[in-house]
């Protein structure tokens, strides 16, 4: 069962997003915030929420601040961001911060399971619009993977760990780490989840195409 905590100053969007989330199997809502203060109280009371849904704008409340102190005093609670800001800075500021989703409240609610159900599998989920707007650089043709860091790369994007790579390809996981530095570097990403965003957006990996894709760079 996927605990799940909603933090939104909307009681509207709440209510809506609870009783989807009821309807769906595996999924369980363990407490609602209205603000930042709510929200600590309530996973106080629910300390084994995997995954958090919040919201970037309440009153007398600094997401940067709440994520990062969240990171240390919840650290197996994942972070999916719920909201109607789809800005570049914000989008890319909270994943370098470690969040895990970001999506946006007009998107279907039964988008919502989705996401939580790839978050709490250990994925990420980023929206194709947020994805779109935060991610889109150069164009693809600037930047151009090579055929170990493309295969690598398509793991990672699949939730693979380093060992998990390595035992796959063949390879050390210390190798792996290797080449996806170099992709970091390549992307202009400080850490995985940034670079895997940046790669698909731009066409050079896809999702689900495992070693056997087709490096479009």
């Amino acid at each position: 069962m996927i605990e799940v905590v909603i933090v939104d100053d909307h009681p509207p969007l709440r209510i809506g997003i609870t009783q989807t989330l009821e309807k769906t199997q595996g999924i369980r809502v363990v407490g609602e915030a209205n603000d930042g203060r709510e929200m600590l109280s309530v996973l106080r009371r629910n300390s084994s929420t995997d995954v958090l849904l919040l919201d970037i704008e309440m009153p007398d409340f600094d997401v940067y601040d709440a994520v990062r102190q969240l990171k240390i005093q919840y650290p197996d609670t994942k972070v999916l961001i719920v909201t109607g800001y789809n800005d570049r800075s914000r989008i890319l500021k909270l994943v370098e911060l470690g969040v895990k989703g970001y999506m946006l409240k007009d998107e279907p609610l039964n988008m919502y399971s989705h996401a939580i159900r790839e978050i709490a599998a250990g994925r990420t989920y980023f929206s194709s619009q947020v994805a779109h707007v935060a991610l889109t650089e150069n164009g693809k043709d600037a930047i151009v993977l090579a055929p170990r860091e493309f295969e690598v790369m398509s793991l990672v994007a699949l939730g693979l760990a380093s060992p998990e790579i390595g035992m796959q390809l063949g390879i050390s996981p210390k190798t792996v780490d290797t080449h996806v530095e170099r992709a970091c570097r390549k992307l202009g990403a400080t850490n995985r989840t940034t670079a895997v965003l940046r790669a698909v957006e731009l066409g050079l990996i896809t999702v689900g195409a495992g070693e056997n894709g087709n490096n479009s760079g």
